[in-house]
This record gives C-alpha cells, structure tokens and sequence, in this order.
C-alpha cells in the first residue's frame, strides 16, 4: 500500500519540516486534489506546519487553500497563547487547593517539542487523580466551568453523582466562555489490553518520561499512529531528547506494559517515512521487527476520516487487534467491551433506549445500534 497524491505531499511537508535543508517536490503537488488535500489536513492535524512550510516554498498553491491555512494557523497562535496563559491559572488554581493536576498533550507539547513550529491542538487537556475526581469537579465548577451532558442540573452534587457511577469512563470536558478543558482521570480505557496502573501518567517523576508516555499511551496504544501528527510528536521528542533518554528502560517498560509492538511501529514510521535518525538502540530493535500493519495504517492515511464514524471504526478496530503484544487474546478484548456496554453509563451520549440492568444482552445491542445509527446518520 502506498500513501496516495495528498498524503505523499504531506509526507514531503513534514519531510522539508524536519530537514530544513530539502525543498518541497512541485511533481507531487501538481496531483494533488487541493480539496481533498483540505479535509484530510484537518483529519491529520497539521495545518499550522504545512502553512509555515508553504510560504516558505515555490510550489504554486491555490490562494483559497493559502488563506484558509492562514486563518487557521493565526487562530491557532492566538488559542494557543489563551490556553497557555488559562493553564498557569489553573495551575495556580489546583495548587491552592492541594490537588496533582498533570497538564499534558495541547501546551506541554508545543513548549516542550515545537522550537521551530506551531503544533495543531484544541483543548486544554488536565490530568487528575480519580481519588481526586470529586474535589476537582467541584473546582471547576466553582470556578465557573460548565459540563456538556447531556444532563441539566443546578448544583455540583447532582453532577457528581453522576460520576460516581460512571464506569469505564476516563474524561470529560467543560466549558467557560471560550476556555475549553478535557479533564482526564485516566489516559486510557480498562477494556484496552495493556498492563497499566490507574496513576501510571501521574506518578512519573520527569518531564520527559510524561510527555514520551503520553505520547506512546495516547498516540499509540489508543489511536495506533493514525494521525500525522502523532508521527510529528514522536519525532519532535527524538530530536528534542535523542541520546540522553534512556531508550532501552522505555522499551523494557512497553514490553512489560504490554505495548512493545506499538512501541517499534511507531519509531519504524518516523524513521521510513519522515527520514528522522534515531538512537541506536531503537535502530538495532528495528533490524527485526515486522510491521505487520502498516499497510491498513497507510490505507487509513489515504482515508484520512475519524474512527468516531462507522466505517472507519471497524478499520480502526482491525488495526488494534493486529498492533498488540504477544498473548493477546481478541476474545478476552471483545468479552471487555461487551461487559462494558452492558451497563449504561450516565455520563455517555444518550442511547435510543435502555433496558433494567440484569438485560445485558439488551443494553449491550442498544449501545452499539445507537452508536452506528448515530454516527451513520450524523445525529448529535
């Protein structure tokens, strides 16, 4: 599988991005269909660097496709400065109040990776612990921040009761004016077969182990490098760290979490595809690994369309199963989800109907037709 004409010119982007010394290739770009190379950026999340590489070049760009870019790219910059400055508060804010609040992904990356660029993000995402779920909820909401359920209520406590039966869910987001928080409790879902501890993310002790973990947690072991821009992170935390993080403790701790393969697919795609020189114990690991999907990733590239939609769930879902460790077994998995969709949760987009508790079978199909009916149909 090949990456097709708009993902083999992002590809050359990113190249020129991270090797300054390149020029753009005109012979890719004169096949590019400049519409859909515009919403398979936006999948990809790259349109601030592919913006700052375009105006450096000679390639001849369609000045609708150029202005778009740079609305957004300056709407960036100025979100990026807004949720920059709201995060301190917040920091300020949560250590009054004695609560560990992790920020991690949108700024952290961008301060920590992005010397020479602008990295695309929304949210302000906040990790907690969910021993401290309760006191941040109240936080927030005394500090004026809304939810968006799909509930209504006056006071905390009614939220948070809510919460207290929400299983299985790990984040939520809030609202104040035009401050947007992702508050998390954990970065992944229990049904997902990796050796994790519920704390894992807050009790690191350095920056740069955060920032790699979440990038192998959230990029990898969730969304299986789907997005370009996963590959620009990781490859932006080689060269920020190179030789002076310890690879081959962060290889045996993947292989102990269950997450080695993910892991190796990763560094194999910012080394073949965006020619980035890795540490060498990460090379001598590559002599034998076998990337046994990279053609279904490569495949959802081209199809640059989010697995929150119906038939790209089902790619993604062959995609997971086929980038886990050995001793996986895709019925335990499967039996996981089941057991999970079996009870409604209070804090999930409404289902279409639901059934008593003890109908498992039932609320399992109601979730899932929901889901599909949902996500076919576009309906909110």
């Amino acid at each position: 599988m090949k990456p097709n004409n708009e993902v083999s010119a992002f590809l050359n982007i990113i190249n020129v991005y991270f090797h300054p010394e390149k020029s753009l290739n005109p012979d890719l770009f004169k096949k590019v269909n400049w519409n859909k190379f515009q919403k398979a950026l936006e999948f990809h999340a790259i349109r601030p660097i592919v913006y700052e590489t375009f105006k450096s070049s000679q390639i001849e760009v369609p000045k609708e496709v150029l202005a778009n870019l740079e609305a957004f790219s300056t709407a960036q910059a100025v979100a990026h400065l807004s949720n920059s400055i709201e995060l301190k508060r917040l920091q300020l804010v949560f250590k009054k109040e004695a609560i560990k609040m992790i920020p991690f992904k949108g700024v952290v990356f961008q301060d920590a990776l992005y010397s020479k660029g602008l990295r695309e993000a929304g949210d302000i995402d906040i990790l907690v612990s969910k021993n401290d779920l309760e006191k941040t909820l109240k936080l927030l909401w005394n500090d004026n921040y809304r939810f968006t359920l799909p509930h209504s209520f006056v006071t905390i406590e009614d939220y948070i009761h809510l919460f207290d039966s929400a299983h299985e869910q790990c984040e939520t987001p809030l609202i104040k004016n035009n401050s947007h928080i992702d508050l998390h409790w954990n970065i992944h879902h229990s049904f997902l077969p990796y050796n994790l501890a519920p704390n894992f993310i807050q009790n690191l002790t350095t920056d740069s182990d955060r920032i790699f973990w979440t990038l192998l947690v959230h990029h990898g072991a969730k969304e299986f490098w789907l997005r370009l821009k996963h590959l620009i992170d990781l490859a932006s935390f080689v060269e920020t760290y190179g030789e002076s993080f310890d690879w081959e403790a962060a290889y045996l701790k993947a292989l102990e979490y269950r997450m080695s393969i993910i892991f190796l697919n990763g560094f194999f795609l910012i080394k073949d595809k965006l020619n980035i020189q890795l540490p060498h114990f990460i090379l001598q690991l590559l002599e034998e690994h076998n990337y046994s999907s990279l053609d279904k990733t490569i495949k959802y590239w081209n199809n640059g369309k989010s697995w929150a939609t119906t038939i790209p769930r089902l790619h993604y879902e062959q995609i997971l199963l086929s980038s886990q460790d050995q001793g996986f077994s895709k019925w335990v998995y499967l039996r996981k989800i089941y057991n999970t969709y079996t009870k409604p949760n209070p804090i999930e987009p409404k289902r279409f109907l639901y059934f008593p508790e003890r109908f498992h079978f039932l609320n399992f199909l109601s979730k899932v037709f929901s889901y599909l009916i949902k996500k076919t149909f576009g309906i909110k």
